[in-house]
């Protein structure tokens, strides 16, 4: 039934507490589960009416700084060893990070569903405009897996290069491991300037690299790691610039810095990215 689409899973326990408590002709078993959700759900109402109700949006907000600052944090690292030669463990542990990323994102999006529903027939006068601000957290979501996948394929890369790092071009090792490294402490401060400005960086870097002069073999490993990088800056370049609605006062400091030139996507007022909420 579309209407019961979204509870399949208590569709599914209502009619195994039939099943072993009676039989399935048994009208009283099931009537009396029914009521039983009927009571639970006018307390809920109740309580939503008596008691001052939360919304979940922050808590959204938060799951996606942490997941961004520990994505900051992966690339960080991975610059620090790359400059004294990483080792095979060194890798495995990347891509364990990135798996445990991926195991939060998952974590983000069932906390985004609490928020939505805690938004429904929530009497707050803020509500309609908090929930419209969350709205842009799905794409936030979405372009932060693609984040993590590029930055476990890079990690891959590196590991199953047929050169290890410590035999890397120097120049190509050195200013590459510079751009990473500037980039991871971008993304773990939320500074939407400097992202742009290093993937404009890794651009120029790109365009003025002598491909003739890397070692022989050594091409398509540069072109995987820098495709990647790319990648991510630019996934999270848009994370930067989402620009949700104006919620409501007060509002916390936006951690992200926009240019005062930059403009707002639909000429709305500046607001920080990930639908940064204000407190209740």
């Amino acid at each position: 039934m579309r209407g019961l689409q979204d509870e399949t899973t208590t569709t599914a326990a209502t009619a195994l507490i039939v099943l072993t408590n009676g039989y399935s002709d048994n009208g009283g078993i099931l009537g009396s589960r029914l009521l039983d959700s009927g009571i639970g759900i006018a307390v809920g109402l109740l309580v939503n009416l008596l008691v001052w109700p939360p919304l979940r949006d922050r808590s959204a907000a938060r799951q996606i700084d942490v997941v961004t600052e520990r994505l900051g944090g992966v690339l960080s690292e991975m610059a620090a060893r790359l400059s004294s030669g990483c080792h095979p463990a060194d890798v495995d542990d990347w891509i364990a990070k990135t798996n445990a990323l991926d195991r939060a994102i998952d974590r983000a999006w069932s906390v985004l569903a609490q928020a939505r529903e805690s938004g429904l027939l929530n009497p707050r006068r803020a509500t309609a405009r908090r929930m419209r601000a969350a709205q842009g957290f799905d794409d936030i979501l979405g372009r932060l897996g693609q984040a993590v996948a590029e930055t476990r394929s890079m990690a891959r890369t590196i590991g199953h290069a047929s050169l290890p790092t410590a035999e890397w071009d120097p120049g190509f090792q050195e200013r590459w491991r510079e751009l990473l490294a500037r980039a991871g402490g971008a993304i773990s401060t939320a500074d939407a300037e400097t992202v742009t400005s290093v993937r404009a960086d890794l651009t120029a870097y790109a365009e003025e690299l002598a491909v003739g002069q890397l070692r022989e073999g050594f091409w398509p490993v540069a072109g995987a790691v820098l495709v990647n990088l790319r990648n991510i800056l630019d996934a999270l370049d848009v994370v930067a610039d989402a620009q949700p609605v104006e919620v409501p006062h007060p509002t916390l400091r936006p951690r992200f810095r926009r240019r005062p030139d930059q403009p707002t996507a639909g000429g709305l007022s500046p607001k920080p990215p990930r639908g940064r909420i204000p407190p209740s």
